[in-house]
């Protein structure tokens, strides 16, 4: 797989980190979004959906500031999608409520 192009790879390993996700195998879910940001050839486009869905993960393992790190990081990436960078703020907007009601 090392010689597929970027794209392929990136498109390929976005793909089994949904699945892992949807699965409940978080872990493996993390690892290969965070294999796709490493990537020094992913398209911002990729990196972001990446950054994005490992962030819902950390969400939904309870891990919320890796969460809040990734949402903030996707806000940043020139050329990711106007609809991810929505997202991305409407999950920073919810957790910064989540955050501060008391407990």
């Amino acid at each position: 797989m090392k010689d597929t192009p970027a794209e392929q790879r990136a498109k390929a390993l976005l793909h089994r980190g949904v699945c892992y996700g949807k699965k409940g195998a978080e872990d493996k879910s993390i690892a290969d979004h965070t294999e796709v940001i490493g990537m020094k050839d992913t398209p911002a486009k990729q990196r972001a959906i990446a950054m994005f869905n490992r962030g819902v993960t950390y969400k939904k393992k309870g891990e919320v500031d890796k969460a809040i790190a990734d949402f903030k990081e996707v806000i940043g990436i020139k050329d990711a999608p106007v609809g991810m960078i929505n997202n991305a703020k409407a999950f920073l907007k919810a957790s910064k409520s989540t955050l501060s009601e008391p407990q």
